[in-house]
């Protein structure tokens, strides 16, 4: 069951400029700012989850997408790779 948690309007975001929710729910998931979505993206610290580069890239398709992250090795890029594109 998900519990949702009502927070005070104090704590809403207001930049002044359109934010878009990009990732998963929780870690993982940004606000970013709309007018920059069309930009390439230099992604640090992945790890295994790959939900924000990969809404960053059915918003912008032509987008070149760099990604690091010195705590994996081949064998969990692998597997998460089918994971990730052969659901």
């Amino acid at each position: 069951m998900t519990k949702k948690i009502i927070l005070p309007l104090v704590l809403k975001p207001n930049a002044g400029f359109p934010l878009i929710c990009i990732g998963g729910h929780g870690d993982g998931g940004y606000l970013v700012d709309k007018r920059i979505i069309n930009s390439d993206l230099l992604s640090l610290g992945i790890s295994g989850d790959w939900r924000f580069e990969k809404q960053w890239l059915n918003n912008n398709p032509r987008a070149k997408i760099g990604t690091f992250d010195g705590s994996i090795g081949g064998l969990f890029f692998l597997g998460n790779y089918f994971n990730l594109y052969f659901e």
